[in-house]
């Protein structure tokens, strides 16, 4: 399973899953997006949204620094520049973007960061 199919509060409950350990970003990373968009359209948030947020921080990133296009593929291509998402840094290694994710362990409905 991916991240973001295991990081579902649903699993947390799982007994079988109890003790089990993932590699995730704590829910806390992203709990005033959540909280932000539940409030505005009385709904939740789906897991995978927080990905175009974090685009949209990345092209206004781009945008504010008026980067040239020369500029912009040095950016990316530097694996060294990371970028805070709201599930953590991400930055860009042979045009893929990488994340780095704690290892979370499950117990009693929730996810604990144990690294």
């Amino acid at each position: 399973m991916t991240t973001g199919v295991i990081d579902d509060k649903s699993f947390f409950f799982e007994p079988s899953l109890q003790g089990a350990i993932f590699p995730g970003v704590p829910e806390s990373r992203r709990i005033n997006i959540i909280r932000n968009y539940i409030e505005m359209y009385d709904d939740e948030l789906l897991r995978i949204s927080t990905l175009p947020y974090d685009v949209m921080g990345l092209i206004n990133f781009i945008y504010s620094k008026k980067y040239k296009m020369r500029d912009l593929v040095k950016l990316l291509n530097n694996p060294n520049k990371k970028f805070n998402g709201v599930d953590g840094n991400f930055y860009f290694k042979n045009n893929m973007i990488e994340r780095d994710l704690n290892i979370l362990k499950i117990n009693n409905g929730n996810s604990f960061v144990i690294n």
